[in-house]
């Protein structure tokens, strides 16, 4: 892969089933499972700094929401030919993206302390993909934008809640992006039995719940006509095949309504034939849709944002924290604690009659440090974890599944 130089630029509807309803069913006989290559490893850095990966669809998957997972290939004209589970039709995703917001509630059931009180940076941007080379004339282009809280738009609707970045037709790419990185992908770059990672150097620097977006599109170099065939799995042989680059995304199928607060259903962005073109009635034009943007789930593309915190001092008492991740627990669960001085405690798992059915001590160290509870022998419900030392008293809800 050839990466040309890192530039910094200066610079209200539900869509129905009926409008997609080729994403209902898209690809089902595609449908599978990618291996996560990149774990959710919380680094100590210091007493007060962590450094760790989130993904937003990976973190709704292993929280209890009911989820599908797909791939799609990304393409910016229409008039190529995809296989999708029930016939033959034009691609429909021109480019995508997602939003990490500090106070979603999907970071809650993350590896790290990334709170509204956390000053963070944002690494790097990393995407899961496969490429198909069918033509090796001109090299293909992937471009990844990184946009901060001040070039979207916040849009609140009585649906949800969405973000708004701003798209334009013509170049088939974002706009108000800060920082852009554009990788060439020639046949060294292919991914066809396994998927591979594209990583972005980013170190853009964020505030206390501050949110920043990326989206991803993809540029063919080489011709195409009208009817060829971008799909590499499709089930009949095809005629002139064009090289393929694939995506992936995770459906929330019922919006993981138990979890839902005005942070829920934003974090997905792409942009659709209609919008592509600049001919959508519903005023999408010149935007990415949000992820909640369909009444048949909430999309979560899967982009890999690794994250650094800063800026955590003793004297914040927001400190004092505990989290638990995953939650929902089927086997076993990290509890993740913050503390401002050394400790010795202990941490009581209750059932909902207050009965203890399990119980630790342990010393904690000033900073944020983790431990691993087995919950394999625990009947499923929902517990209230406790965790107790001189000093302080946390409580959190433990649902075992």
């Amino acid at each position: 892969m050839k990466q040309t130089i890192f530039v910094v630029l200066l610079c209200c509807f539900l869509f129905t089933k009926a409008q997609y309803n080729n994403v209902e069913n898209y690809n089902q006989h595609q449908k599978e499972k990618a291996p996560v290559n990149l774990p959710f490893k919380i680094t100590k850095l210091t007493s007060n700094q962590i450094s760790a990966w989130y993904n937003m669809g990976y973190l709704l998957d292993n929280a209890g929401a009911t989820t599908s997972y797909y791939r799609t290939e990304l393409f910016p004209d229409s008039t190529v030919m995809v296989e999708y589970s029930d016939d033959w039709g034009n691609p429909w995703q021109h480019s995508v993206g997602q939003v990490f917001h500090p106070t979603s509630v999907w970071t809650d059931f993350g590896p790290g302390m990334i709170d509204e009180y956390t000053s963070y940076v944002l690494d790097s941007v990393s995407v899961p993909y496969r490429y198909f080379r069918f033509q090796d004339n001109v090299e293909d282009t992937l471009i990844i934008q990184v946009y901060p809280q001040s070039s979207t738009e916040f849009v609140s609707q009585s649906w949800g809640n969405y973000i708004r970045v701003f798209y334009d037709y013509e170049s088939n790419l974002g706009v108000n992006a800060v920082l852009q990185d554009t990788f060439l992908l020639d046949m060294q770059d292919t991914a066809i039995s396994n998927q591979r990672y594209i990583d972005m150097p980013v170190g853009m620097t964020m505030n206390p719940n501050e949110y920043f977006a990326a989206t991803m599109s993809y540029k063919p170099g080489n011709e195409f006509s009208i009817g060829d065939t971008i799909d590499p799995y499709s089930t009949v042989p095809i005629t002139n095949p064009i090289n393929a680059f694939l995506c992936y995304y995770f459906v929330d199928e019922d919006f993981s309504s138990e979890f839902e607060n005005e942070y829920s259903f934003y974090h997905g962005l792409t942009v659709p034939t209609d919008v592509r073109y600049d001919i959508n009635e519903n005023g999408w034009n010149g935007k990415y849709i949000g992820g909640n943007a369909w009444n048949s789930g909430d999309y979560q593309y899967d982009m890999w944002f690794h994250l650094t915190t800063i800026d955590l001092s003793v004297e914040d008492d927001k400190l004092i924290t505990m989290k638990i991740f995953p939650n929902p627990a089927k086997s076993g669960v990290s509890i993740y604690v913050s503390f401002d001085q050394d400790e010795e405690a202990e941490l009581l798992i209750l059932d909902i009659n207050g009965k203890v059915c399990g119980n630790m001590s342990f010393n904690i160290s000033k900073g944020i440090s983790s431990l691993y509870v087995n919950t394999s022998k625990l009947l499923k419900g929902i517990y209230t974890c406790v965790l107790k030392s001189n000093s302080i008293n946390l409580v959190e809800k433990l649902v075992v599944d």
